[in-house]
Order: C-alpha cells, then sequence, then structure tokens
C-alpha cells in the first residue's frame, strides 16, 4: 500500500472515531436549570421547566429518589405546572388577542452522570404569532419578567432568527439564551425559514465529508493492489 493511501485512510478512520467517542460524552454532560421554550412553525410551543438535583447531596437525592418513586406526586406537579402555564397562555391571549390553550402536562426523570434532571413540560398553543412564513414571540416576556432562571429559545426546524431584542447572552445553532435575571422588557424574537435551508439532519455534512473521504481511500487501495 502507498504511503498516501495509508495516511487517508489512517485519517478517515481517525476522524470516525473521534465523532463516535465525543457523542457519549456530549450526552452525559449535565445540563442547567433553565426554561426552556421550544417553538414550532405553527405558533405553538412546547414550555419546559428543568431542575436539576446534585445527587452527591443526600438530601437533593432523597427528594429526587422520592419524586421517582411517587407517581401520584409527579401527576400533582405536572397538573399544577398546567394550571401555571394557562395563565401565562391566558396573559398571552389577553395582550396579543389570539386564541392560546394548553394541554399534554408531563414530567420526565433522568439521571445525567451525579444529576438528576426533572423536566415539567407542556403545550401551549398560540405563544407565537404566526404569519406567513414568519413567527414572533413577545408576550408575555415583553411586559418586563425577570425571569429566576435561563431562559432558552429553540427556533422550529428549518428557521433561524431575524429580528431579537434585547440580544441573548448566548446563541449556539438553533437556540437563544438570556442568563438568569435578564429584565426582558420589550422582548421580542422574530424567526422565519432559514435561506439555503436543504432539511437534512444536523451533522449531515459531516458525515457525508467523512464518508466521501473513506470511499475516496477504498479507491485508492483498489489502485494498488
Amino acid at each position: 500500500m502507498r504511503a498516501g493511501t495509508a495516511r487517508a485512510l489512517t485519517a478517515a478512520a481517525l476522524a470516525l472515531s473521534l465523532v463516535v467517542a465525543s457523542a457519549p460524552a456530549a450526552a452525559q454532560a449535565a445540563p442547567e436549570e433553565a426554561l426552556v421554550v421550544t417553538l414550532d412553525e405553527d405558533g405553538s410551543a412546547e414550555v419546559a421547566l428543568r431542575l436539576v438535583f446534585d445527587l452527591a447531596d443526600e438530601d437533593r437525592r432523597d427528594a429526587f429518589r422520592a419524586l421517582s418513586d411517587d407517581a401520584a406526586a409527579r401527576e400533582r406537579r405536572a397538573d399544577a405546572f398546567e394550571r401555571r402555564m394557562a395563565g401565562v397562555a391566558d396573559a398571552v391571549a389577553d395582550t396579543a388577542g389570539r386564541t392560546t390553550g394548553v394541554g399534554n402536562a408531563s414530567v420526565d426523570l433522568r439521571t445525567v452522570g451525579e444529576t438528576g434532571v426533572v423536566e415539567l413540560s407542556t403545550t401551549v398553543d398560540g405563544l407565537a404569532a404566526a404569519g406567513g412564513d414568519r413567527l414572533r414571540v413577545d408576550a408575555p416576556f415583553a411586559g418586563g419578567v425577570v425571569t429566576d432562571r435561563p431562559l432558552v429559545l429553540v427556533s422550529p426546524e428549518g428557521y433561524e432568527p431575524v429580528a431579537v431584542e434585547p440580544a441573548p447572552d448566548a446563541t449556539d445553532d438553533d437556540r437563544l439564551r438570556w442568563d438568569a435575571g435578564r429584565d426582558l422588557t420589550g422582548f421580542e424574537a422574530a424567526f422565519e425559514p432559514s435561506s439555503g435551508s436543504d432539511g437534512r439532519a444536523p451533522g449531515f455534512g459531516v458525515v457525508v465529508a467523512l464518508v466521501a473521504l473513506v470511499g475516496a481511500g477504498a479507491v485508492a487501495l483498489r489502485r494498488d493492489r
């Protein structure tokens, strides 16, 4: 085998192994507490309150385990969260003048390393104004809400932010994040379909590049035989 071919195959194998090896590490990163609003293109959203428990702390571990073992307690917390979000939806309806609704409340528990994660979530219809291809979120945040946890706004698949106020503290692909304690007076986030979006899943280009590299190495190997 020629040296160039060997180097190409080695590089391809190394790149592929790094992608595979990095996935579990990324999945094990402990999440932070946050209010996560995941938008749909029709204006509805999944609103999730994420709480974390340090399982190395005995009291926090016991509280997490108690909730894990008590289905009735989980149902009560889901109902309470749905009622709370119904009040938010009513405020949006009054402020923005559009029809809203709340449903499908649930509680999800999981562990990530030494962290217990509890997510209370529900669907809120009409949270965003949907007109044509444009989505706009303002109420209830625009009224001067100060959050005690970070606010994370996730755009629909294939959409990108086109106008955001106030500026987020961090952005990551389709996510906008405002730190806890931010004054969100005058909040507005508008989204439109991404220009040049081809509907491919995230990371597709990396996979194609790796396959192409491996394929090129295989062709070169056949030539050297």
